[in-house]
């Protein structure tokens, strides 16, 4: 099921990168939006309704200073 999952996500284009992962989770994602918008439709839309997904934690990587 989690194989199935990954193929799936690596499907959309803003996915950079898509590994099945131990531990508290069992994938971790990174995407690339454009702003706060288009992740959150991502997130509410997209991810979240996937049949299967119990729970998701979103990080924001913070800028370089």
């Amino acid at each position: 099921m989690r194989r199935l999952f990954l193929s799936q996500l690596k499907e959309f284009g803003y996915v950079e990168h898509a590994d099945l992962v131990y531990g508290l989770y069992d994938i971790i994602i990174k995407v690339s939006m454009n702003n706060s918008d288009e992740l959150d439709s991502f997130i509410f839309d997209v991810l979240r309704p996937m049949e299967g997904i119990v729970e998701t934690m979103t990080c924001i990587i913070a800028p370089e200073k």
